[in-house]
């Protein structure tokens, strides 16, 4: 506890630095992809699969780093979650907030027929899909061995964008 104190000043300060070093690459990361996916659309709304993707690329890929799937952080972002601290709170929105925000944006303009609401919600369910995936993939007994050799990041990432789509676009 000393050590913690002395380099971070309190345990919310540690788990505040531990968001930004993990989040801050992946928050820059998906801001970069949708400038790509906004400059390949041009004057169009961007396609939905490639915002998707923008978003949940540099997560999957880092869970998938070096051939391990690391949850310890997506169990340290459940628990947080699941015990709100509004200091930890405040450092997790600073990350992600203006990349989520101009997820909506795009997606509203996306998918027109969808209110506001619709996209708040539908953004919802999908980080819960995402997030509940990250955690629980490198569980034993989570995935029926025979379908783990074939489980990669860019079949994960393939499988997390077309069941979030399809989701996104579903009829009320």
């Amino acid at each position: 506890m000393g050590a913690i104190n002395y380099h971070f000043g309190t345990k919310q300060d540690l788990v505040a630095a531990v968001f930004t070093r993990r989040l801050e690459p992946v928050s820059k990361r998906q801001w970069a992809l949708l400038d790509e996916v906004e400059q390949e659309s041009g004057d169009r709304p961007p396609r939905l699969e490639a915002l998707i993707e923008a978003m949940t690329r540099p997560s999957v890929e880092r869970s998938f780093a070096a051939g391990r799937r690391n949850t310890a952080f997506m169990r340290l972002v459940g628990r947080c979650y699941g015990e709100p601290n509004p200091e930890v709170e405040r450092s997790i929105r600073s990350h992600l907030e203006k990349v989520w925000m101009r997820f909506a944006g795009l997606g509203t303009h996306t998918l027109p027929g969808l209110t506001p609401e619709d996209v708040y919600w539908r953004i919802r369910f999908m980080v819960g899909a995402f997030h509940h995936t990250l955690l629980t993939i490198g569980r034993e007994g989570n995935v029926p061995p025979e379908m783990r050799k074939g489980l990669n990041a860019e079949a994960m990432i393939r499988r997390l964008v077309t069941f979030a789509a399809a989701g996104m676009r579903a009829e009320i």
